[in-house]
């Protein structure tokens, strides 16, 4: 019989105080992360079992854990143990140059760009972009979703971005957070795999992990059906 949780099945659960921690110290946590708003909920795991949570309902999300948050910049950690997962199958190298998979052209990243200066957010960034991540829809909103958001080219970098930055900055020098680049990682792992990075992340992650009530917002899908 499977243990529970981590895995597919339910998280076993546990007092904090049985596990070093206070459940005084942690609702005082909370009630801190409540005053700031626009917080979905505080989960807090210890050597694999649940020991606190609580939930916060707000105009775009139930306090509930089966509500499916929006997770933003959390999919830049589910994009490296994309790339991670690659480079361990032997598809990919971390030295390797983007453009072997994904071309400049297309890109529009240095040609001497490589995976790990993705990884790294050094890139020396791109101009073929897609739009900033949309915050979740209100509960009242009954509209569709709509379509995967695309690659568009921009005239200039992003308002505080470095000088050159995605025009003649070279890979590798500087430091800039920014999602943008890094998305073309999805398109680098699925020229690497042969099958589409939205695919290889559900077949070959997500599903072995257990993990419930996850998936892509339909605007987070691309035509080519790669995630960001």
């Amino acid at each position: 019989m499977r243990e529970q949780g981590p895995g597919s099945s339910p998280w076993r659960k546990g007092e904090p105080e049985a596990h070093g921690l206070s459940s005084e110290t942690l609702n005082r946590a909370a009630d801190a992360l409540a005053l700031t708003g626009e917080r979905q909920g505080l989960v807090v795991i210890r050597n694999g079992v649940l020991v606190y949570e609580r939930y916060w309902r707000n105009d775009y999300h139930l306090a509930s854990p089966e509500w499916r948050n929006v997770s933003f910049s959390s999919g830049k950690s589910w994009g490296s143990t994309m790339v991670g997962l690659a480079y361990t199958k032997g598809l990919l190298g971390l030295d390797d140059l983007a453009a072997v998979y994904h071309r400049p052209e297309i890109s529009g990243l240095r040609p001497e760009t490589t995976i790990r200066h993705l990884l790294t957010m050094t890139s020396g960034g791109t101009l073929n972009v897609k739009p900033s991540s949309r915050p979740p829809r209100r509960l009242d909103d009954a509209r569709s979703p709509g379509p995967g958001v695309e690659y568009a080219w921009e005239k200039v970098g992003e308002k505080g971005s470095p000088s050159g930055y995605g025009v003649s900055l070279p890979a590798g020098q500087t430091f800039y957070y920014d999602g943008a680049a890094a998305d073309h990682l999805a398109d680098i792992v699925a020229a690497a795999a042969g099958v589409s990075s939205h695919r290889f992340m559900m077949e070959q992650i997500i599903s072995p992990l257990g993990c419930e009530q996850f998936n892509y917002q339909p605007e987070g899908v691309d035509r080519n059906d790669n995630v960001r």
